[in-house]
């Protein structure tokens, strides 16, 4: 559980600041007219979307485990 959690805020990590190697990336390779602040402006949704699913997981553990369970026959 810890680690799926873990997992998941460093996925998190990698479009948000300071850092945001993720959007630095996209910036590369995207047109020139598309500046930084529209590329942050843009993931907004998905980092919600993002940090909701960390605080699901967070609240609620057996969603990360139940596959797992499944598998191995944990009781």
């Amino acid at each position: 559980w810890f680690g799926t959690l873990f997992i998941m805020m460093i996925q998190t990590s990698y479009l948000t600041p300071p850092m945001a190697p993720g959007i630095f990336y996209l910036r590369g390779i995207a047109p020139p007219e598309l500046t930084t602040h529209e590329i942050f402006r843009g993931i907004v949704p998905y980092m919600l979307l993002q940090l909701l699913a960390v605080a699901i997981v967070a609240l609620f553990p057996q969603i990360a485990l139940w596959l797992p369970e499944k598998l191995i026959g944990w009781n």
